[in-house]
């Protein structure tokens, strides 16, 4: 590619959330403005009755720009696909005629398309007398130090025996999941991982060269998956062998081929 990436955003109504369609626009132009692309045009589909692909007028003006010979354009900036969607499995049209023409298709999902994400990233207080204010609803709930304290003699023999070789991860996982709910010590970790989450949480908040350095290791990532993704056209993409072995090797090989290509 160029030192200059002039990029499309494309959405299909369909394949969105309709509470969600507002967010998709700032989200890709935050996106590529990150990666410090050029955003050419954004081309909406907003006419839902229209089921067939070939009769949508952005589909058509979205083709008709990649091809034309006064248009340069690097990558296609799309909504990740979404199960609440009207037409969630339609973006595969959109894949397959990305890979034929050679596009990168970016996906982006902001994060508040997620069911739960406010709660998978809540922050929670301190007991209520010692709370910051400055948490607000963000702060709502609170860490239950008395149960870590009650269990904490316990959590310290499941980390030694861990580390010791004596217990695998695996199984402590799948006896912590059993009757998660009435295991204390499921419960006691769950109580240490929160606060753990939030010590990290609030740094990421207040420290902006953090967060710096993790949206440059993110943007790295996705730039390497979205290689990968590309380079991996055969059989759209899915790993059809069952076998462990097998799919562990095609994971390697699509590892080794991708760096192959960059480096």
């Amino acid at each position: 590619m160029s030192s200059q990436t002039d990029v499309l955003i494309y959405m299909d109504v369909r394949c969105v959330p309709e509470s969600a369609r507002n967010e998709f626009t700032p989200a890709a132009e935050a996106y590529a403005a990150a990666h410090e692309w050029t955003v050419r045009e954004l081309i909406v589909d907003d006419e839902p009755r229209v089921v067939s692909r070939r009769g949508r007028p952005g589909w058509q003006k979205l083709k008709g720009m990649v091809g034309s010979p006064d248009v340069r354009v690097d990558s296609v900036i799309a909504p990740s696909e979404d199960r609440l969607a009207e037409s969630p499995g339609d973006m595969n049209v959109l894949k397959a005629w990305a890979e034929r023409h050679e596009i990168f298709l970016r996906f982006v999902r902001p994060a508040a398309w997620t069911p739960g994400a406010a709660k998978a990233m809540a922050l929670l207080q301190v007991p209520r007398d010692a709370a910051s204010s400055s948490l607000s609803e963000a702060g709502q709930n609170v860490i239950d130090w008395g149960l870590i304290e009650t269990r904490f003699r316990d959590l310290i023999q499941v980390a030694i025996s861990v580390r010791e070789g004596a217990i695998s991860s695996t199984l402590l996982l799948k006896r912590l999941r059993s009757g998660s709910k009435k295991n204390a010590h499921y419960m006691a970790f769950r109580e240490v991982g929160c606060a753990i989450r939030t010590v990290q949480l609030l740094t990421y908040l207040s420290d902006p060269s953090m967060r710096r350095r993790v949206t440059a290791a993110t943007n790295k990532v996705d730039s390497y998956n979205a290689v990968a993704e590309w380079l991996h056209f055969g059989n759209g993409g899915v790993i059809a062998d069952n076998d462990p072995v097998e799919q562990e090797k095609a994971a390697k090989f699509l590892s080794l081929l991708t760096n192959c290509v960059i480096f």
